[in-house]
């Protein structure tokens, strides 16, 4: 299933139940709101955020013998037939999917379970709506589990999706449109640099890119322990997030 197909479907899942679970109410898209400000600082960060951390994979398999080459094409093709609709393309599906699975799903069951049980059944869930894309395997599986736990995290810290939608769409553009991986099974064939991977598939990542292979899993890993170090002080100093019940009855804001 293509990443236009996987949003056609997101996209199709609200427009059916927009009434019913006034998901846009709850997080709406407030580009015109008095926080407009913050949203914005929010995605740039998570942007940056997400941009490095395809940069310091890309630089660990460069420094481990992997091969690369620039596009020959000129900036100005690659900015006009990759770049440029890479950026719309994930933008749009990145925000659906952080709506879906960050925004309504974790906390419809975290509002009856406890926020790691709901952590659990989103990360597992957007995982699992990969299963059709090309290459996937139970190490994309893994590697995409871990980072639905990281995108959560995210939403955790700074009370918003913007965060985990800033960091999920340049993860892809970058991943993709930069550095020439696969993204999630989709091969990118007029990125700015083009790389090539040695080795094992549990090492490369296979046909499925980055995310099946275990330097991205060991990084997301990473980012997880930090930020849940993170939160476990916030917890301890403040009471804001308690130990698996730390968005009940609290307002998130939204996308």
């Amino acid at each position: 299933m293509s990443r236009i197909g996987q949003l056609l479907g997101i996209l199709s899942f609200f427009i059916v139940w927009y009434k019913k679970i006034t998901i846009f109410e709850e997080f709406a898209l407030p580009l015109y709101a008095p926080k407009m400000k913050r949203h914005l600082w929010l995605a740039l960060s998570g942007a940056i955020l997400g941009l490095l951390s395809i940069s310091v994979i890309f630089l660990i398999y460069i420094g481990n013998d992997a091969k690369y080459q620039f596009n020959d094409n000129g900036v100005i093709h690659w900015f006009a037939i990759s770049l440029l609709p890479a950026i719309i393309v994930h933008f749009c599906v990145c925000v659906s999917e952080e709506l879906l699975f960050r925004g309504y799903i974790l906390s419809k069951v975290e509002q009856i379970t406890t926020f790691t049980v709901g952590n659990a059944v989103q990360s597992i869930l957007f995982s699992l709506t990969h299963w059709f894309n090309f290459g996937f395997s139970w190490k994309s599986f893994v590697g995409l589990v871990l980072f639905g736990w990281l995108m959560a995290y995210l939403r955790i810290l700074s009370r918003s999706l913007w965060l985990p939608v800033g960091f999920h769409a340049l993860w892809n553009i970058s991943q993709g449109s930069i550095f020439g991986f696969a993204v999630s099974g989709t091969a990118e064939k007029n990125s700015l640099i083009r790389v090539h991977i040695g080795g094992p598939e549990w090492w490369s990542g296979g046909a499925f890119g980055p995310e099946a292979g275990i330097v991205s899993m060991v990084w997301l890993f990473l980012l997880i322990l930090i930020l849940g170090f993170v939160l476990w002080i916030q917890s301890n100093k403040a009471g804001v997030v308690s130990s698996g019940k730390s968005m009940k009855g609290e307002r998130v804001e939204g996308v």
